[in-house]
């Protein structure tokens, strides 16, 4: 088929095991803002091995390779273009259909994107392209392309509505503001196809009877995130316009004429009181639109009409101007480039279009982290009273524009392999880590790493990794290193040659790696999900992060690693899966898990879902983009590691922005903002929850874990103690799990003395370790991140 669309001080009140001795710190390495209470230990210096070496943390050196150069477009460089590895079964029988896609055989369709409603289940729920939500609806009266947008008074607020905070919020669904249908269409006969499934669009056609394919009357939407306008172009059809919500004044208000067209406008006012503007432009040597009202919920047009109409609210009759300019053009889809230059990183949106404007430039709507990123030229262009609210995300600012240019000038360049930035390990922090990791390494990773579990088998390789890197960065002493290295790769090795209990497949209609697990027990939940696509991010980034130690110290101690030559398409496979940055790679779609336009990941794969796709654990989506930097610095791919560092510092700014909410956050609810983390942010609702249950340290802990050295870059020390203060502060004595562990491990964020003290106890228990943490690498996180004390 032919498109017809050419489209400081410590602040902690430590509950530690031990008797208490008022003897804190206080310089400027602790959060400078009250007093502490502080213990001191002694712990026996261990026996050290004769092959012990006296060390210093080897340094991260950016790529061996020099970074891109700034005219390298970093997002348009394949990690490979070869097949899978053949140890992955093809599976061609994955049980979700690709509902209504056309035109794409044998192409990657994403999984995990805003569009996702289009190509599941019936395929009639929400595709939230923000600031508008849009639906094929398929109710008998009104079939067609339905539109929605909701202010901040709309939404629903509960439990209690009156608390302060409230658990969740949620805009309301399926309120058919407008919708873009015809005379043609009915539910007995009318169908929708969907294809041009990109990163950051899709193209939908509704067809008045699909039994006369190929030259069925249709409509065509493309749809993209942050549109200006819905936009539909008809093709020979009596377009019909209807509303849920009833017309309350509808005019005609002439044309705009410029750039070689002639644009139709109609003012349109619901009886909700909303404004919204309906703009109509002929195609060339057809007739004009005739709208006339019908009743209080229906326009429809006096006869056939082929061209585009193109439906936009308007929150600012000051601004009703830029609607004018902007009408006409249509965008198609978001290109994105990328380049690099030292610790910035600069990105730009290109709009792909169609028709034209007096402005030739579409009007599109930017959010809020966005905007803080502009550059001067992009920033210039904002129409900044013109708003409308995204659905989770706060206010989104419209501009006119072929393209924006963002700049990301704090890259994590720098942030290597171990916390912090303290190297000179005092007597007291070097006995304790050594008498951690001389126990540690005893550690059964082989055995508690053989689960039937993508995710918490990379949880139990990854802490092992960090415990042979602190023997190997901090301790130098090679008899661990060595004892260490065997037992990890014989761990990450079962699953490098795919032989753990649920074997990787290559799924052939989605074109992912999955487990094997729904094909075994039939149950589409297993291991989180895996099979459908959920968490990819999350399970595979353990295992990329522990490749990329392993890697790290072989170099590091042999000086070269045996094990990167056998392993690395293993690796790189899975970076491709949740990562390829390309449409040149043929076998695995773009950037499956990463929004680059929202800022953060999707975690909700393949299920039909009325609010649309969600994110929980924000930490676990910046610990991927961190394995990918490391893994991409041990290879040499100076462009991956260049991506995951500009991905990062989006993440940094957006997660800030909507997810971890400091006291002066912006953006969400005033009476939403003390959750202090979103807990589970939807496209349509956000709820202070997880999946898991309702303790807060579990809502807040999933935010935090693994703690790494990129936590402290995303995790702000302010933030952190807010959020300490506000649920733990004297809370953690009773609590005998591993999330006490997150909890004091991230404490050290901004309390790193205490902190360490905590871990450093004798009386520190086993139980209050995370299964994906270790006694060792804690006390190096927070060692790390503090004073030589």
């Amino acid at each position: 088929m032919t498109r017809d669309w050419e489209v400081p001080q410590d602040v902690l009140s430590i509950e530690d095991p031990a008797p208490v001795i008022l003897s804190s710190p206080s310089d400027g390495n602790e959060f400078p803002l009250g007093g502490i209470s502080s213990n001191s230990v002694t712990v026996p210096m261990p026996r050290t091995s004769s092959a012990s070496i006296a060390s210093k943390a080897s340094g991260f050196v950016a790529s061996a390779n020099a970074a891109p150069t700034a005219d390298v477009n970093i997002m348009d460089q394949p990690i490979s273009t070869d097949p899978p590895l053949s140890m992955f079964e093809r599976k061609g029988d994955h049980p979700v259909p690709r509902y209504s896609v056309v035109n794409m055989d044998g192409r990657p369709v994403g999984t995990n994107k805003f569009w996702g409603s289009l190509v599941l289940g019936n395929g009639n729920l929400g595709v939230f392209t923000q600031p508008y939500s849009v639906w094929v609806n398929k109710d008998t009266s009104l079939w067609g392309l339905a539109i929605s947008q909701t202010d901040l008074n709309q939404l629903a607020y509960g439990p209690d509505p009156g608390a302060n905070p409230v658990q969740y919020y949620y805009n309301p669904i399926n309120i058919n503001s407008m919708a873009l249908s015809a005379a043609e269409f009915n539910a007995a006969t009318s169908s929708v196809t969907t294809e041009a499934l990109k990163e950051n669009s899709a193209l939908v056609h509704l067809w008045a009877n699909r039994g006369q394919f190929p030259n069925s009357k249709r409509m065509s939407s493309p749809l993209v995130h942050g549109m200006g306008f819905v936009s539909g172009r008809y093709l020979d059809l009596t377009p019909k316009i209807v509303t849920g919500v009833f017309f309350r004044d509808f005019s005609y208000a002439g044309k705009i004429t410029g750039n070689g067209a002639d644009r139709q406008k109609w003012n349109v006012t619901l009886n909700d009181g909303k404004q919204w503007r309906i703009y109509a432009t002929a195609n060339s040597g057809t007739r004009e639109l005739q709208l006339q009202l019908v009743n209080n919920s229906t326009l429809q047009a006096t006869g056939s009409f082929s061209g585009v109409i193109q439906i936009a609210k308007l929150a600012n009759t000051a601004q009703e101007y830029a609607l004018d300019l902007a009408a006409g053009t249509v965008v198609t889809d978001i290109t994105v480039s990328a380049s690099v230059s030292g610790a910035v990183g600069t990105y730009v949106f290109t709009f792909a279009k169609t028709g034209g404007s007096v402005a030739n430039a579409p009007l599109m709507y930017a959010l809020p982290h966005q905007i803080d990123s502009f550059d001067a030229t992009t920033r210039s262009k904002l129409l900044g009273s013109l708003q409308l609210k995204s659905l989770t995300q706060g206010l989104m600012t419209g501009l006119i524009s072929n393209s924006w240019t963002m700049v990301e000038t704090d890259m994590p360049v720098s942030v290597g392999w171990l916390p912090g930035s303290n190297r000179n390990w005092s007597a007291k922090q070097s006995n304790a880590i050594r008498s951690a990791v001389n126990s540690d390494i005893g550690f059964d990773v082989i055995n508690a790493s053989n689960l039937p579990s993508q995710y918490f088998s990379g949880k139990a390789i990854a802490k092992y990794a960090q415990i042979v890197l602190v023997a190997r960065d901090i301790l130098g002493d090679e008899n661990l290193v060595r004892q260490g290295l065997d037992k990890l790769r014989a761990a990450i090795g079962r699953f490098a040659t795919n032989q753990q209990m649920y074997p990787l497949v290559y799924d052939t209609k989605w074109c992912g790696l999955v487990s094997s697990s729904w094909w075994r027990t039939g149950n589409d939940g297993e291991d989180f999900g895996n099979a459908f696509y959920n968490d990819h991010h999350f399970h595979y980034g353990y295992f990329i992060y522990a490749a990329a130690v392993l890697v790290h110290i072989e170099q590091a101690t042999y000086g070269n690693s045996p094990w990167l030559a056998a392993n690395k398409d293993w690796v790189n496979n899975l970076v491709r899966d949740v990562a390829n940055p390309t449409t040149k790679d043929p076998y695995f779609p773009t950037s499956r898990n990463f929004d680059i336009f929202m800022g953060h990941s999707w975690a909700t794969g393949l299920y039909a879902r009325g609010d649309g796709k969600d994110e929980e654990s924000t930490s676990e989506d910046y610990n991927f983009s961190y394995a990918m930097k490391l893994w991409g610095n041990v290879i040499g791919d100076r462009n991956m590691e260049a991506r995951a560092n500009l991905q990062l510092a989006i993440l940094k700014r957006a997660l800030n922005a909507y997810f971890l909410m400091s006291s002066d956050n912006k953006n969400q609810p005033s009476n939403f903002i003390a959750n202090k983390v979103t807990g589970i942010l939807f496209e349509n609702k956000v709820d202070h929850t997880t999946y898991f249950g309702n303790q807060p340290e579990f809502i807040q802990g999933i935010h935090m874990l693994p703690l790494t050295p990129i936590s402290p870059y995303v995790r702000s020390k302010q933030f952190c103690y807010e959020e300490w203060q506000r649920y733990f502060e004297g809370r953690t004595d009773n609590m005998n799990s591993g999330w006490k562990g997150v909890l004091w491990a991230n404490a050290a964020i901004f309390a790193p003395y205490t902190a360490f003290d905590f871990f450093a106890s004798p009386k520190f228990m086993a139980s209050w370790l995370d299964d994906g943490a270790s006694r060792s690498w804690y006390l190096a996180f927070a060692a790390g991140l503090g004073g030589g004390k």
